[in-house]
């Protein structure tokens, strides 16, 4: 998340999303239904911890703005968007050929967009710079894959191929993770890509260490080190050294999370990641670690126009503290696109993971 002085103060949110590239700019203050400030898009849950909040929560909270009337504006407002030039776009209002990779002509019908720019700022503990947008590779798990038509989902399906596409656009930056958490052959695929690729050095890959397991219990920094990189490295291609490291912990019954960011952060230390940065983490978490010590660089978390439980507390601390946060899902699984204006729910097909995480919101 970056603010930058514009006259309409708004907030750029750079996607994370798992299935598509995206830019999108939502207002610093949720809107009511009819034009006056309210609570609308808040989420009682959690602050913006992702699954590890009270989602429950999210079910009980009255949206003051019909997500049909949500979707509208959204598109009314990607259109101004685009026409201004500001570079902000959303899929399905952008015009075929407006992706042309470098050295390839986009038709006359298309607008020509700029070329991703690095982050302005670096990560909090580090000298590194993000894409400004990061490809998400969720989609590469196995869980979205969609029509068998045009699925380009796997190894055998132009997924690795894909990838120069991405760098060519200027959007350097992977997020992925193991199996554990859900992401297939994901960090595979990329380790193919980085072999392959001539150009693969201006890349950074951000991965997940996945603690699910009587890990949480029994944390060593042996396992720590095996888990989040002797492990992830080989699959990766054989990277020396992995840029980013973000923890998953779903039980906050054991308060061993600590330990186990200290222990990314002593290999932070030795050189063999280059940032700690956490997933799904709430507020007060995130706090007590970087309170003992931990070098947490970021935090990734589901964030829209949808879902805003971020703005409740996290958004406030990490301004104060200087951990960026990463958002995943700001297109809400797609139903934030033209596609799904006046679509009836009846007719939406939750055809894919990221679909049927965003449809509960």
């Amino acid at each position: 998340k970056k603010t930058r002085k514009k006259k309409n103060k708004n907030i750029d949110m750079f996607s994370l999303s798992s299935s598509s590239i995206s830019m999108i700019s939502t207002p610093s203050k949720p809107s009511s239904s009819r034009g006056g400030r309210g609570k609308a898009f808040f989420c009682s849950s959690d602050d913006g911890g992702g699954s590890n909040g009270d989602d429950d929560a999210l079910l009980r909270d009255k949206t003051l703005l019909s997500k049909r009337d949500l979707m509208k504006r959204v598109a009314g407002g990607a259109s101004v968007m685009l026409s201004s030039s500001s570079g902000l776009i959303l899929p399905g209002l952008v015009p075929s050929g407006a992706f042309a990779a470098a050295g390839e002509e986009a038709s006359s019908a298309s607008v020509a967009l700029p070329k991703i720019p690095r982050t302005e700022v670096p990560l909090k503990f580090t000298q590194e710079y993000p894409s400004a947008v990061i490809k998400g590779c969720w989609q590469l798990s196995g869980g979205h894959k969609g029509d068998p038509a045009d699925d380009r989902t796997s190894k055998d399906k132009g997924a690795v191929e894909d990838f120069e596409t991405f760098v060519n656009a200027g959007i350097t930056t992977f997020d992925t993770g193991p199996t554990a958490c859900g992401y297939g052959d994901s960090e595979l695929v990329i380790g193919d890509f980085l072999k392959r690729n001539r150009n693969s050095e201006q890349c950074r890959v951000h991965t997940k260490l996945c603690c699910v397991g009587r890990e949480q219990v029994a944390m060593t920094e042996k396992w720590v080190k095996e888990n989040a990189f002797d492990v992830p490295s080989k699959r990766l291609g054989g990277l020396k050294k992995i840029d980013m490291v973000q923890m998953y912990w779903n039980d906050y019954g054991s308060s061993q999370y600590i330990d186990c960011a200290l222990h990314l952060t002593d290999l932070k230390a030795k050189g063999l990641i280059g940032s700690v940065a956490l997933t799904n983490f709430n507020t007060k978490k995130m706090e007590e670690m970087i309170n003992k010590g931990a070098e947490i660089s970021s935090n990734q978390i589901q964030y829209s126009l949808l879902d805003r439980r971020p703005d409740l507390k996290m958004n406030e601390f990490c301004k104060a503290s200087g951990v960026k946060l990463l958002p995943y899902g700001v297109l809400a699984g797609g139903f934030l696109s033209s596609k799904f204006l006046e679509t009836d729910v009846k007719d939406v097909v939750l055809d894919t993971g990221s679909k049927r995480k965003d449809s509960s919101v």
